[in-house]
C-alpha cells in the first residue's frame, strides 16, 4: 500500500505495527492509511531505512553505553533530530523528553520543555517480541511541526531498547 503524507491524516490516534519480521520493519499508520515504515537492514544494524511520503531518511545510532540516536534525510545528510540520554532535538530548535509513564506501565511519555505531553506511546508485545504500538497525540500537538520526525525518533528509541532487552534475556536463560 502507499504512503500517505503524514500532513493529511489524522494524528491524534496512530499505531506501529510490525510488517516485517526478519529483518524487523513497523509501519506507522493513521486508521488504515501508512504514513511512514522503518526498516532494518539484513545485517539488522544501522542506519535504519525510513520511507514517507515526503522522502527517505536514515536513522543512525553511535555510541554503546551512552548510544546518540541521529535521523538524516537522504541524500541530503541534513540531520532532521537527534537524541542522547532521553532528550531528542528537532532541527527546528524544539527539544522534547522521553520518558517511562510509570514503574508498572510499560508505556512512555514524551513531553516538551514547557512539560506539555506531546505523545504517549504504549508498546505492545506479542510473546515476547515487539509487535506493536499505540501512539496517542493530545491535539495540542497534532499540529506540532516535526511530529512525524519526532514519533518515528521515538519509535526507533524503544524498539532498540526492546531488542537490547530480548538479547539479554536471550543470554540470560
Amino acid at each position: 500500500m502507499a504512503l500517505v503524507s503524514f500532513a493529511t491524516v489524522d494524528r491524534s490516534t496512530l499505531r506501529w505495527l510490525r510488517s516485517g519480521s526478519a529483518p524487523p520493519e513497523y509501519t506507522l499508520s493513521a486508521g488504515d492509511q501508512p504514513v511512514a515504515t522503518l526498516r532494518w537492514p539484513p545485517s539488522g544494524t544501522t542506519p535504519i531505512e525510513v520511507e514517507t511520503a515526503d522522502g527517505t531518511w536514515r536513522l543512525e545510532r553511535a555510541g554503546f553505553l551512552a548510544p546518540r540516536l541521529t535521523a538524516r534525510a537522504v541524500p541530503q545528510g541534513a540531520v532532521l533530530a537527534h537524541a542522547e540520554h532521553h532528550v531528542i532535538h528537532l532541527a527546528n530548535g524544539a527539544t522534547f523528553r522521553i520518558a517511562r509513564a510509570g514503574l508498572l506501565v510499560p508505556a512512555w511519555k514524551v513531553r516538551g520543555v514547557d512539560q506539555a505531553e506531546v505523545a504517549h506511546v504504549e508498546p505492545v508485545a506479542e510473546g515476547k517480541s515487539l509487535a506493536a504500538g499505540a501512539v496517542l497525540v493530545p491535539p495540542k500537538a497534532t499540529e506540532l511541526d516535526g511530529l512525524l520526525v519526532l514519533l518515528v525518533l521515538v519509535w526507533y528509541f524503544i524498539s532498540l531498547m526492546w531488542f537490547e532487552d530480548e538479547a539479554v534475556e536471550t543470554l540470560t536463560t
